[in-house]
């Protein structure tokens, strides 16, 4: 097997940069709390507990190799050293830079510093900076070169304006600013990892430092997730999976290793045998506890064939589908606007075809925090989990809110998230993989940049019902209620249908449930005269001209001429356009 992006990428990148004395120092960001896989371990030693180990033991084993005293710091903690050697030798680099007269009251500062630093932040910061000044001045005791471990940066360093930081935050961002532009720690050959789960959770000015670089874990690809599963499996061998490695590798994915490893301890519990339910079941836990109610993963029970009438836009999706499955990014869609009057069912549709065509589907929802930062926060691990599930569809409803037509005065926050988006919609790598459909009634008030070519260029239009897509409307509502739409007497069929010319797939929804209440007060099946008593007590809801509008605004956001429906053929781009204008002037009159 090959080596992954997992088992030494992101050292070798450190690597790189250092070697090539770019820079010395490092933000490591991403899956930082889960385990990773010890590439140094030999054949015999794969089955142990140290064949997994934290992403700070991983650090100090990989750093120390090179004879580096290793120093961990976190605010929990304070400081720590890789071992009593490292303990030591970082004691005598202190101590060589005082006159024998101060050693001893010197060796005191040291220790207490270092006993205390958990609660005596700052010192044990300037303990650290102090230490690498020495070590870097002549003569230079064997193994000086220092690296710093700090856990948890974004504890440190909040992503806060100045203005609200309070005098500790200031001073701490001031040092660090300080240190890591020092040209004497620039050109060392220390280092200094600082590790946050998400770097927008770091302060931005310490991010834009030029030396400063950002490297992202990110969560187990397949490879590593199957390499896991067996290793589990070695180690329990009591345990069945109801399926092969490789399809629980595939479904694992979004899931970090632990996630992995949880998921297998609960099914040995229960029965010894690890089911698809099982993995799903742990992976909604886990997007839930990542990333919040940001993203709802949803599993339709229902595919294109429940969706009635429809039949040009299933045809289109079928095409569509057929294009993913084949994987060239070449040829698959990046995005797909489905526009629409409210009602028509662009949600249950686009989850139908999500079932069908085999995608993982996504709901995005509640991006937007009220805390500063946080939306970034927010949508950088949300593209961290997207990214690695792969072959995912997202779903964005009422995306017009979500993601509106900017204004002048818009936040920055909200061109920082707008931002996000169309560079995960443009990065080729996710071409083919991750599919965003996104849902509104009024896509005029959709950014543009989202609607162009590349994005979401294509628009599939969902309408009201009409001709033979609103026939298979009427016969399925009869059937519902045990009646075929030949047993309708002529008459009868004639007003059903005209009653309900105008209906909308939620109008037939309600419909169908008001049949199924009558039914149920009567205690019988409805004859078809009840039926039709059922349909005259009924008022739809009134659309008026907002529907009208959004129908037009479907019409004019439409990349199909075989999706328009027969009532608005006669219609041509121009017309409508003004249509609209004149439609908005009225609105916007209070008219």
């Amino acid at each position: 097997m090959g080596k992954t992006q997992l088992d030494l990428g992101f050292m070798e990148q450190i690597r790189d940069w250092f070697l090539s004395q770019q820079s010395n120092q490092f933000l490591v960001t991403g899956n930082v709390l889960d385990v990773l896989r010890c590439p140094w371990l030999s054949r015999e030693e794969q089955l142990s507990d140290a064949n997994y180990v934290s992403l700070p033991d991983y650090l100090t084993t990989r750093l120390s190799m090179k004879q580096r005293v290793i120093i961990t710091f976190n605010i929990a903690r304070g400081l720590t050293f890789a071992d009593d050697a490292s303990h030591d030798i970082a004691r005598r680099i202190y101590l060589s830079r005082f006159e024998p007269e101060d050693v001893e009251d010197a060796e005191e500062r040291f220790n207490d510093v270092v006993a205390r630093s958990a609660s005596w932040t700052f010192p044990a910061l300037v303990l650290l900076r102090k230490l690498c000044e020495a070590s870097s001045q002549p003569p230079r005791p064997k193994g000086a070169s220092i690296a710093v471990i700090i856990e948890h940066a974004e504890s440190l360093l909040p992503n806060l304006p100045i203005a609200r930081m309070g005098d500790t935050d200031r001073q701490r961002l001031v040092f660090f600013k300080e240190w890591l532009t020092e040209r004497g720690f620039v050109m060392s050959d220390h280092l200094l990892v600082l590790v946050s789960e998400t770097a927008s959770a770091v302060n931005e000015s310490l991010r834009s430092l030029p030396h400063l670089v950002t490297i992202n874990i990110p969560l187990p690809e397949e490879d590593e997730r199957r390499r896991f599963i067996q290793w589990c499996l070695r180690r329990n061998p009591g345990l069945q999976l109801v399926g092969t490695q490789k399809e629980f590798a595939r479904i694992s994915a979004g899931m970090t290793l632990m996630g992995i490893e949880q998921t297998i301890r609960l099914a040995q519990y229960r029965r010894g045998k690890l089911t698809r339910a099982d993995f799903v079941a742990c992976l909604k836990r886990l997007l839930v506890s990542r990333i919040g109610d940001h993203v709802e993963l949803v599993e339709p029970q229902h595919t294109l064939a429940d969706v009635l009438g429809n039949a040009a836009l299933k045809s289109q999706l079928k095409r569509i589908t057929t294009a993913l499955d084949q994987g060239d990014p070449g040829t698959a869609p990046v995005g797909i606007l489905m526009t629409g009057p409210n009602g028509v069912g662009k949600t249950f549709i686009a989850l139908a075809w999500a079932r069908e065509s085999g995608r993982t589907a996504l709901i995005l929802r509640n991006l937007r925090s009220s805390f500063f930062g946080e939306t970034d926060q927010i949508f950088e691990k949300i593209r961290q989990v997207l990214e690695v599930l792969g072959n995912v569809m997202i779903l964005v409803d009422e995306a017009d809110t979500v993601f509106a037509r900017p204004g002048a005065n818009v936040h920055e926050t909200e061109q920082r998230l707008f931002g996000n988006v169309i560079q995960m919609m443009g990065d080729p790598q996710n071409r083919s993989r991750i599919l965003w459909v996104l849902m509104t009634a009024r896509p005029d008030n959709l950014a543009p940049d989202l609607k162009r070519s590349g994005r979401c260029g294509l628009h599939l239009p969902v309408f009201d019902p009409e001709d033979s897509d609103r026939r298979q409307f009427v016969e399925d509502l009869l059937a519902r209620n045990g009646a075929s739409i030949d047993e309708m007497p002529t008459e009868g069929l004639t007003e059903f249908e005209d009653r309900t010319r105008d209906y909308s797939a939620a109008d037939f929804r309600e419909l169908a449930a008001e049949l199924k209440t009558e039914e149920l007060a009567l205690g019988h099946p409805l004859a078809p005269d009840e039926i039709l008593g059922v349909v005259r007590d009924m008022l739809p809801a009134e659309g008026g001209p907002e529907r009208r509008m959004q129908t037009l605004q479907a019409f004019m956001h439409c990349s199909r001429k075989s999706l328009v429906p027969k009532s608005l053929r006669h219609l041509d781009r121009e017309t409508v356009a003004r249509q609209v204008a004149t439609m908005q002037g009225h609105t916007d009159d209070g008219g």
